[in-house]
């Protein structure tokens, strides 16, 4: 509900269009269903920086897995009470707009930071019967509507945790948790830097000034969207295709 507070059907009809043009799903595609079955199968817990109130779906008991969404949500709570993820990061639905590369990136630490996290406090916590009782219901784990989805989805909805964890624990066993809490001062600032760790902090992105060519276009056309396409963007359109 909250998600779709933000979300209209005319933003969905214009992503829809984007998506099309860049070859990446069908042009019959629902996307308003598709992130309305996505996120009720994917998500275990969340937490919201605006209500300050964390979230973890339960079931009978509160078992190893909901211990562990616990530990990563937890996470997150902390990352706002110490550096202010929508005002002292500038990470929110108003605080993006026009800076997908930029949020990509922060979004990637939040994730990558509480995934360590998560795991680290797995070891540390966890005996071998948690251990096996938690291994046993990850590999038991099915996602059918994840399975189903155009490519381009489930790398997306993979990459701030996958790539984030990556980026962060490299930092992590450079220069320890303070390593890490440096990343809020002084954030990634592309999801290239993500990627490619090395270089991150001194490889920043060079600005590309697009000219005005409106006065060149045909009559009628107007423009659908704007937005920054970075290195996995761009390597999405290129091997996430609906067409190979």
């Amino acid at each position: 509900n909250d998600f779709f507070k933000d979300y209209t059907s005319e933003q969905a009809e214009i992503d829809r269009k984007v998506l099309v043009a860049l070859g990446l799903i069908n042009p019959e595609e629902d996307l308003i269903s598709l992130y309305e079955d996505l996120y009720s199968e994917q998500i275990a817990g969340y937490y919201d920086n605006e209500e300050k109130e964390m979230y973890v779906i339960s079931g009978v008991v509160f078992g190893p897995q909901e211990q562990m969404t616990y530990a990563h949500e937890y996470t997150h709570v902390l990352q706002d009470q110490v550096f202010d993820i929508k005002e002292g990061l500038g990470y929110g639905d108003e605080e993006c707009v026009g800076q997908d590369q930029r949020c990509a990136a922060i979004q990637a630490v939040i994730e990558g930071d509480a995934s360590l996290s998560e795991y680290r406090w797995q070891s540390n916590q966890f005996g071998k019967e948690e251990y096996r009782e938690w291994l046993s219901a990850t590999m038991s784990l099915e996602s059918p509507v994840f399975d189903q989805i155009p490519p381009y989805f489930q790398q997306s909805l993979l990459f701030p945790y996958q790539y984030g964890l990556n980026f962060v624990n490299l930092i992590y066993d450079q220069s320890g948790w303070d390593g890490v809490n440096e990343l809020y001062e002084n954030p990634p600032v592309t999801t290239e830097q993500i990627m490619h760790p090395a270089l991150y902090p001194d490889h920043p992105p060079i600005p590309v000034e697009i000219p005005d060519i409106s006065e060149a276009l045909p009559d009628g056309m107007t423009l659908l969207d704007e937005g920054e396409l970075g290195e996995w963007d761009l390597s999405l359109v290129l091997s996430s295709g609906i067409e190979p």
